[in-house]
């Protein structure tokens, strides 16, 4: 009798921790990403070019002007085991972005680089944000993208040239706005056009 009765008390105290497991099973499931990516030191080193606080100096080589980059912010988002999802979305995509403003004459115009690992298996997709100038990557940057730059005695290999054919204006088009623009794999924003024709062009970095 006594040892049935301990039978059974072991039995239900088993069942209970079941139940606890597969609650907590159930809740992990529920918290957790249906789909994780992770980025590797290929992908991560694309951010590596600039640093929060770095100043990069560009010029008009026919009127000798200069704007001036200020890197104002830099994040990556890549955690191993990021199990509990604190946002709607049921997918993690790795990935990281660095925000930086340039000063034109009285303007401030602000950009925005970023990658995102959307498939494991895949390179990182790579978006823009200069001024009302959009490259998202839902456009996607095919090798036709990529171009080596050439000029003021330069020759840079891996570059791409974000313009019209890849890239959208937004509805508010101003003198500042950019009409095109080269990224560099290596060393970041190379060179952009404005609307009414100035050119700019890494001066220092």
């Amino acid at each position: 009798s006594d040892v049935c009765s301990s039978d059974l008390i072991i039995f239900s105290k088993m069942k209970k921790i079941k139940y606890s497991i597969f609650i907590i099973v159930g809740l992990l499931y529920m918290c957790s990403y249906r789909v994780i990516t992770h980025m590797g030191a290929k992908d991560i080193s694309l951010l590596s070019i600039y640093a929060p606080n770095d100043t990069v100096i560009f010029m008009n080589t026919t009127t000798k002007e200069t704007d001036t980059m200020f890197v104002v912010d830099k994040d990556i988002y890549n955690s191993l085991w990021p199990f509990i999802r604190s946002e709607a979305s049921a997918e993690y995509y790795a990935g990281g972005y660095i925000e930086y403003v340039i000063k034109h004459k009285d303007a401030s115009i602000r950009g925005t680089y970023i990658i995102t690992k959307t498939e494991q298996s895949e390179p990182v997709k790579q978006s823009f944000v200069f001024g009302n100038r959009y490259c998202i990557n839902e456009y996607s940057l095919s090798q036709k993208d990529y171009t080596i730059f050439k000029k003021m005695g330069r020759e840079i290999k891996e570059c791409l040239l974000i313009n019209s054919k890849n890239s959208i204006l937004g509805k508010l088009e101003e003198p500042d706005s950019v009409e095109q623009f080269v990224w560099s794999k290596e060393l970041g924003l190379l060179y952009y056009q404005y609307m009414n024709g100035a050119e700019y062009y890494l001066y220092k970095k």
